[in-house]
């Protein structure tokens, strides 16, 4: 047994009960050496857990290795170097991570009350109480939503969800819990990148040339863009200087209740500074250039639009760096023998 330096944290949570030997081998090889390729803290991650990530990521894996290797389509030679190592070693590491971060993320789910232990078993029978709930609700002719019947990786990927929520909720509560989110962090936030929460609060003041087409489209287009960018965007002086052409004001507030023009319009002219031009773009039987006369954000409008959805992705980016900081803090000790004894099939010879 030896020491394993911090595990990159990838997906969460020690759902790794979901790993029913018969579910959790399919594709994958197993051969005897011990039960446990590691622990976390005295909590074991099984080789039945390492095996049902190997299934999960082994295409990611494989993907990975043969663009790097500029042979994708081909079959995988598990035992092709990649970065040092072979193919299946990475599908061993990347798998070894990924059940530590989740064994991690249980661990800490526990101390919360959360989860009553960090049983993977527990975690199991859950699905299969879950199965035959939805199997005796389609007997009655209930409604069932999502399959009838929840796979290991469906049932790993629900249950991952939920209990990350709930570790979200229970940490950051209260005001000096590890992953609440004041107030005043929100609008810090907010200060720091303003343009990444401006959509649902600003309002662009803008210029519509409609000029009609009735010979060549694609030459009328290329007469109007040159004359929009001779002007630098003068659409005032553009419109004189073609017959029948329509200048009109037209004022976009915001992203929610928009007409398809609007919605149209707001794609367009995203981006442009005040006093910049689209490029024609064709609407019946005319081209239309759209000029951005102003564009005006109400600051405290799109922090109380937006405040919850910053909160959100700051507890998250919180949780994040708490588990990050919990796995560099725990003592994990890795079983190289029972690690390598576990291949995904095809890669022994």
């Amino acid at each position: 047994m030896t020491r394993r330096a911090r595990a990159p944290r990838r997906a969460l949570i020690a759902v790794a009960a979901v790993v029913l030997a018969g579910v959790l081998t399919a594709g994958v090889l197993l051969t005897r050496t011990s039960d446990v390729v590691a622990t976390v803290d005295g909590h074991p991650v099984t080789r039945a857990a390492l095996a049902f990530h190997m299934d999960r990521l082994r295409a990611a894996v494989q993907n990975e290795v043969q663009v790097a290797r500029g042979s994708t389509g081909e079959p995988l030679d598990w035992s092709t170097e990649a970065d040092g190592r072979s193919a299946a070693d990475l599908l061993r590491e990347r798998a070894l991570d990924t059940a530590v971060a989740d064994t991690v993320l249980l661990v800490v789910a526990q101390e919360a009350g959360v989860v009553d232990d960090a049983d993977l078993g527990a975690v199991l029978a859950a699905r299969d109480a879950e199965n035959d709930r939805r199997a005796e609700a389609v007997a009655r002719g209930e409604v069932v939503y999502g399959p009838t019947t929840l796979g290991a990786q469906e049932h790993y990927a629900g249950v991952l969800t939920e209990v990350r929520t709930r570790v979200l909720e229970r940490l950051g509560a209260e005001p000096g819990d590890p992953l609440h989110v004041t107030d005043a962090d929100v609008e810090a936030a907010y200060a720091a990148a303003p343009q990444d929460w401006a959509a649902n609060a600003t309002t662009y003041r803008l210029t519509r040339l409609t000029v009609p087409v009735t010979g060549d489209r694609e030459a009328a287009r290329a007469a109007l863009a040159a004359d929009v960018a001779a002007q630098s965007a003068d659409l005032e002086a553009v419109a004189a200087a073609h017959p029948g052409a329509i200048l009109a004001a037209e004022t976009i507030a915001g992203t929610t209740g928009l007409t398809p023009p609007q919605q149209e319009a707001l794609q367009r002219v995203a981006g442009l500074a005040a006093g910049e031009a689209t490029d024609p773009a064709d609407e019946g039987d005319a081209l239309v250039v759209l000029r951005v006369d102003d564009v005006a954000v109400d600051g405290e409008q799109a922090l109380a639009a937006y405040a919850s959805r910053i909160r959100a992705a700051l507890a998250d980016e919180r949780l994040d760096a708490y588990l990050d900081s919990r796995t560099d803090d725990s003592d994990i000790v890795v079983d190289h023998a029972a690690l390598a004894s576990t291949e995904p099939e095809g890669t022994r010879s």
